[in-house]
């Protein structure tokens, strides 16, 4: 479709500006594919979390693992519960914009 409009007669910067009508519908399922999966790997990632998030302000990962050794199971359980919800509501979503049928 790029190309088809090049032959057209639109120009670079014409293209580059209406890559939301040409490029995007074609790529939206990737896009949307790879920012979900972008999206889980980085609220799973504990590791560089620990490392830059600010102080006094814990994030999810952080705050669970910190009250894995002392906090009721419960606690644990029912954050655990939010995180996974978390990761499952762009999936949903995700479900909804595509019309997945499976």
């Amino acid at each position: 479709m790029e190309e088809a409009a090049q032959i057209a007669g639109a120009g670079w910067s014409r293209r580059l500006l209406v890559i939301v009508v040409i490029v995007i519908p074609l790529a939206k399922r990737g896009l949307a594919g790879a920012w979900l999966v972008g999206f889980i790997f980085c609220l799973r990632d504990l590791d560089i979390t620990m490392i830059v998030y600010p102080p006094a302000h814990d994030i999810l990962p952080v705050r669970l693992f910190t009250l894995m050794a002392n906090s009721p199971e419960e606690r644990i359980a029912a954050l655990c519960m939010i995180m996974l919800a978390i990761a499952l509501l762009p999936l949903g979503i995700l479900a909804l914009v595509t019309k997945y049928r499976g």
